[in-house]
């Protein structure tokens, strides 16, 4: 299924998609928190394999308002980039969160559209290939030249989200901290399936471990490799058998100046977004077998997560996999009573 050609759809009518040339541009990346002199800036991109003539396209962080048109005589070769700074736009991203449009010159089509979050000061965020689907931190402002995906020195590593005993008491989230610093956590949330916000003393270690439990006195008493500096817990909700979103947040400081008021918000920036699901063992022979222990893990040098069947790493064994366990009994949650899905 396309995007709509028209802006607010075309309910009660047929509508024919169009081979416009321009739906190839991107909003490619952009950088929305900034401290003088740098500006603010928004990067297009033509993925496509034809020039593209962008003449009178419109940019705008309003849905209901187009504020910047794009000159006459703009013309954006196959593999190439264009970047507008906030002095040429006449406007400022929100460092807070916002969106960016891009919209055609009939004012008829959104071409791109791209939602964000709060971002970090200095910090562009962009396509980690260029005219790619995922927007993410980059390790440095690329405008105008190919993207780089930056290496997020905290990442959640490990998920358990299905227990054997089916006791939501047994689950965890472990955190990995990959870089040679040592790392304050102090004020950053969990989001998405659970929530929870790091106590102020909350510290992980250069290339250590930190587990957030569901119920922090039973995990300690299961697994010994874990103690009052490298577990934290209790998160509020439990994790979805099949899947969810889990996102890690950062707090900052933003400042910003509303008719020349200077006004400090703290926002979350996020630092690490995931979606897991069920897969091996677990989504072969879920059915048959009623279940496994099942967590979701990252391998030592991979960004992505894997299903394996491990314990909690703790801050210095790493993860390996490791024999399943016995098929479990029951798929409902032990606390609440209710089928977990």
């Amino acid at each position: 299924m396309a995007a709509s050609d028209v802006i607010g759809g075309s309910p009660g009518r047929a509508e024919h998609h169009s081979a416009d040339p321009a739906r190839a541009v991107v909003i490619n990346e952009f950088l929305a928190n900034t401290d003088p002199p740098a500006l603010d800036y928004v990067e297009l991109f033509n993925a496509g394999l034809e020039p593209v003539d962008l003449s009178g396209a419109w940019l705008s962080d309003e849905p209901a308002t187009n504020k910047f048109r794009i000159p006459d005589g703009t013309i954006l070769g196959a593999g190439s980039w264009l970047a507008y700074t906030q002095t040429e736009l006449g406007f400022a991203l929100s460092a807070d969160g916002e969106q960016i449009l891009l919209v055609n010159s009939n004012q008829t089509r959104v071409l791109d559209a791209v939602a964000f979050e709060a971002q970090s000061t200095g910090i562009a965020s962009g396509r980690s290939m260029d005219g790619g689907s995922g927007i993410g931190e980059l390790s440095t402002p690329t405008r105008r030249r190919q993207c780089r995906a930056t290496r997020a020195p905290v990442v959640i590593n490990e998920i358990m989200y299905h227990p054997i005993s089916d006791d939501d008491d047994d689950e965890y989230i472990e955190l990995h901290n990959r870089s040679t610093n040592d790392v304050s956590l102090g004020g950053w949330q969990l989001d998405g399936g659970v929530r929870f916000t790091f106590p102020n003393e909350a510290v992980i270690g250069a290339g250590g471990y930190l587990v957030v439990a569901e119920n922090l006195t039973n995990l300690l008493a299961k697994y010994p490799q874990l103690n009052a500096t490298n577990a934290v817990g209790n998160y509020s909700g439990a994790l979805r058998n099949s899947g969810e979103r889990l996102v890690l947040k950062m707090a900052e400081a933003t400042v910003s100046t509303n008719q020349g008021v200077i006004r400090t918000n703290l926002a979350y920036v996020t630092v690490n977004d995931l979606k897991f699901h069920d897969g091996g063992r677990w989504g072969r022979a879920g059915t048959a077998r009623r279940g496994a222990t099942a967590a979701a893990a990252r391998s030592n040098s991979s960004t992505g997560v894997r299903t394996t069947d491990t314990p909690p790493a703790g801050p210095t064994v790493m993860n390996r996999q490791k024999r399943p366990g016995p098929p479990s009994t029951s798929r409902t949650s032990s606390k609440t009573g209710r089928r977990r899905t």
